[in-house]
Protein backbone atom coordinates (compact mmCIF):
# COMPACT_ATOMS: atom_id res chain seq x y z
CA UNK A 1 0.00 0.00 0.00
CA UNK A 2 1.45 3.26 -0.75
CA UNK A 3 1.80 5.66 1.05
CA UNK A 4 -0.27 9.28 0.56
CA UNK A 5 1.34 12.44 -0.50
CA UNK A 6 -0.33 13.85 2.39
CA UNK A 7 1.25 11.56 4.64
CA UNK A 8 4.77 11.80 2.88
CA UNK A 9 4.66 15.92 3.18
CA UNK A 10 4.05 14.89 6.94
CA UNK A 11 6.92 12.96 7.30
CA UNK A 12 9.23 15.27 5.40
CA UNK A 13 8.21 17.80 8.04
CA UNK A 14 9.00 15.86 10.22
CA UNK A 15 12.73 14.75 9.57
CA UNK A 16 13.29 18.94 9.59
CA UNK A 17 16.02 19.63 11.83
CA UNK A 18 13.70 20.91 14.53
CA UNK A 19 16.14 22.41 17.35
CA UNK A 20 19.42 23.62 16.00
CA UNK A 21 21.63 26.21 17.68
CA UNK A 22 20.59 29.28 17.38
CA UNK A 23 23.55 30.82 15.42
CA UNK A 24 23.79 28.15 13.11
CA UNK A 25 19.95 28.67 12.56
CA UNK A 26 20.44 31.96 11.98
CA UNK A 27 23.42 31.13 8.97
CA UNK A 28 21.45 28.16 7.49
CA UNK A 29 18.30 30.97 6.91
CA UNK A 30 20.04 33.86 6.14
CA UNK A 31 21.90 31.92 3.14
CA UNK A 32 18.52 30.40 2.09
CA UNK A 33 16.79 33.86 1.72
CA UNK A 34 19.52 34.71 -0.43
CA UNK A 35 19.31 32.17 -2.75
CA UNK A 36 15.81 32.41 -3.00
CA UNK A 37 15.76 36.02 -3.42
CA UNK A 38 18.03 35.35 -6.70
CA UNK A 39 15.92 33.20 -8.35
CA UNK A 40 11.73 33.96 -7.00
CA UNK A 41 9.91 36.76 -7.17
CA UNK A 42 10.74 38.86 -3.73
CA UNK A 43 7.27 39.00 -3.04
CA UNK A 44 6.63 34.83 -3.36
CA UNK A 45 9.56 34.71 -0.54
CA UNK A 46 7.66 33.57 2.58
CA UNK A 47 8.75 32.06 6.13
CA UNK A 48 7.73 28.33 4.42
CA UNK A 49 9.83 28.58 1.44
CA UNK A 50 12.68 29.69 3.58
CA UNK A 51 12.17 27.36 6.38
CA UNK A 52 11.66 24.32 3.25
CA UNK A 53 15.06 25.77 2.04
CA UNK A 54 16.88 25.89 4.78
CA UNK A 55 15.46 22.77 5.98
CA UNK A 56 13.86 24.03 8.95
CA UNK A 57 10.52 24.23 10.84
CA UNK A 58 8.66 27.64 10.26
CA UNK A 59 8.60 27.90 14.05
CA UNK A 60 12.60 28.33 13.90
CA UNK A 61 12.29 30.79 11.40
CA UNK A 62 10.27 33.12 13.84
CA UNK A 63 12.47 32.13 16.85
CA UNK A 64 15.35 32.82 15.05
CA UNK A 65 14.23 36.35 13.86
CA UNK A 66 11.01 37.21 15.24
CA UNK A 67 9.60 39.48 11.64
CA UNK A 68 10.88 38.99 8.35
CA UNK A 69 11.77 42.75 8.56
CA UNK A 70 14.72 41.22 11.14
CA UNK A 71 15.30 38.70 8.67
CA UNK A 72 15.84 41.00 5.72
CA UNK A 73 17.54 43.23 7.61
CA UNK A 74 20.70 40.62 8.36
CA UNK A 75 20.39 39.37 5.15
CA UNK A 76 21.06 42.98 3.95
CA UNK A 77 24.14 43.06 6.22
CA UNK A 78 25.15 39.91 4.87
CA UNK A 79 24.84 41.14 1.13
CA UNK A 80 26.75 43.88 2.18
CA UNK A 81 29.70 41.91 3.63
CA UNK A 82 30.00 39.94 1.30
CA UNK A 83 30.45 42.60 -1.27
CA UNK A 84 32.66 44.32 1.00
CA UNK A 85 35.16 41.52 1.00
CA UNK A 86 34.70 40.25 -2.59
CA UNK A 87 35.76 43.95 -3.17
CA UNK A 88 38.62 44.04 -0.75
CA UNK A 89 40.32 40.84 -2.05
CA UNK A 90 39.96 42.55 -5.14
CA UNK A 91 37.39 39.83 -6.49
CA UNK A 92 35.03 42.74 -7.75
CA UNK A 93 35.70 44.39 -10.74
CA UNK A 94 32.95 47.49 -9.90
CA UNK A 95 30.59 47.37 -7.33
CA UNK A 96 28.05 48.41 -9.93
CA UNK A 97 28.34 44.98 -11.18
CA UNK A 98 28.85 42.88 -8.06
CA UNK A 99 25.66 40.51 -7.53
CA UNK A 100 25.24 40.77 -3.82
CA UNK A 101 25.18 44.47 -4.32
CA UNK A 102 22.35 44.52 -6.68
CA UNK A 103 20.51 41.88 -4.85
CA UNK A 104 20.70 44.43 -1.79
CA UNK A 105 20.04 47.20 -3.35
CA UNK A 106 17.27 45.87 -5.23
CA UNK A 107 15.80 44.43 -1.89
CA UNK A 108 16.52 47.61 -0.18
CA UNK A 109 13.80 49.15 -2.85
CA UNK A 110 11.50 46.57 -2.39
CA UNK A 111 11.02 46.95 1.11
CA UNK A 112 10.73 50.67 0.68
CA UNK A 113 8.13 50.77 -1.64
CA UNK A 114 6.58 48.08 0.81
CA UNK A 115 6.01 50.74 3.31
CA UNK A 116 8.81 49.09 5.71
CA UNK A 117 10.44 51.34 8.36
CA UNK A 118 13.46 51.69 7.41
CA UNK A 119 15.10 52.33 10.66
CA UNK A 120 16.84 48.58 10.34
CA UNK A 121 18.56 48.80 7.13
CA UNK A 122 20.26 52.50 8.26
CA UNK A 123 23.83 52.41 7.83
CA UNK A 124 26.06 53.57 10.51
CA UNK A 125 29.01 55.51 10.18
CA UNK A 126 30.40 53.32 12.60
CA UNK A 127 29.88 49.80 10.49
CA UNK A 128 32.83 47.78 9.25
CA UNK A 129 32.26 48.51 5.84
CA UNK A 130 31.37 51.83 5.70
CA UNK A 131 35.08 52.62 8.10
CA UNK A 132 36.66 50.40 5.11
CA UNK A 133 34.82 52.39 2.03
CA UNK A 134 36.04 55.44 3.68
CA UNK A 135 39.68 54.33 4.60
CA UNK A 136 40.53 53.16 1.38
CA UNK A 137 39.39 56.27 -0.14
CA UNK A 138 41.53 58.16 2.04
CA UNK A 139 44.20 55.73 1.17
CA UNK A 140 43.52 56.54 -2.82
CA UNK A 141 43.47 60.56 -2.03
CA UNK A 142 44.87 62.61 0.98
CA UNK A 143 41.30 64.15 2.06
CA UNK A 144 39.65 64.44 5.36
CA UNK A 145 36.83 61.85 6.88
CA UNK A 146 34.13 64.48 6.11
CA UNK A 147 35.11 64.56 2.49
CA UNK A 148 35.78 60.98 2.16
CA UNK A 149 31.94 59.97 3.69
CA UNK A 150 30.48 62.52 1.37
CA UNK A 151 31.59 61.24 -1.96
CA UNK A 152 31.15 57.99 -0.60
CA UNK A 153 27.30 58.84 0.16
CA UNK A 154 27.35 60.75 -3.34
CA UNK A 155 28.88 57.36 -5.07
CA UNK A 156 26.67 55.37 -3.46
CA UNK A 157 23.36 57.43 -4.43
CA UNK A 158 24.30 56.63 -7.76
CA UNK A 159 25.60 52.73 -7.70
CA UNK A 160 22.61 52.19 -6.23
CA UNK A 161 19.87 54.48 -8.87
CA UNK A 162 22.11 52.30 -11.36
CA UNK A 163 21.82 49.22 -10.09
CA UNK A 164 17.95 49.68 -10.53
CA UNK A 165 17.45 51.99 -13.38
CA UNK A 166 19.95 50.83 -15.62
CA UNK A 167 17.80 49.50 -17.90
CA UNK A 168 16.05 53.05 -18.40
CA UNK A 169 19.55 54.81 -19.18
CA UNK A 170 21.25 55.22 -22.25
CA UNK A 171 22.61 51.80 -23.29
CA UNK A 172 26.40 52.30 -24.55
CA UNK A 173 30.18 51.55 -23.61
CA UNK A 174 31.30 54.82 -24.33
CA UNK A 175 28.33 56.95 -22.31
CA UNK A 176 29.24 54.37 -19.21
CA UNK A 177 33.32 54.67 -19.97
CA UNK A 178 32.34 58.66 -19.84
CA UNK A 179 30.81 58.19 -16.83
CA UNK A 180 33.56 56.36 -14.82
CA UNK A 181 36.07 58.72 -16.48
CA UNK A 182 34.21 61.74 -15.04
CA UNK A 183 33.80 60.08 -11.51
CA UNK A 184 38.07 58.88 -11.31
CA UNK A 185 38.39 62.68 -12.23
CA UNK A 186 36.37 64.08 -9.89
CA UNK A 187 37.95 61.53 -7.15
CA UNK A 188 41.56 63.25 -7.75
CA UNK A 189 40.42 66.74 -7.42
CA UNK A 190 38.47 65.89 -4.30
CA UNK A 191 41.09 67.08 -2.31
CA UNK A 192 40.85 70.93 -3.61
CA UNK A 193 37.10 70.77 -4.11
CA UNK A 194 37.22 70.30 -0.30
CA UNK A 195 39.48 72.98 0.26
CA UNK A 196 37.36 75.41 -1.72
CA UNK A 197 34.02 73.99 0.65
CA UNK A 198 36.26 74.64 3.63
CA UNK A 199 36.46 71.10 4.62
CA UNK A 200 40.21 70.35 4.41
CA UNK A 201 40.37 71.10 8.54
Amino acid sequence: MSTSRKERAANTIAKRRNRVPLAEARLLLIDATIDLLRRTPFDQVSWRLIAEAADLNQSTVLRAFGSTDELFSQVSLELLRRTTERTERGLSESVLFDRDAVLRTRLLVWLLIRGVDPSPFVAKSDDAPFQLLVQRLQNAVEITPRTAIAFNELVAYAAEAAMVLSPVHIQDEGVEADTIALVSEFLTRLPEIEKSLGWDH
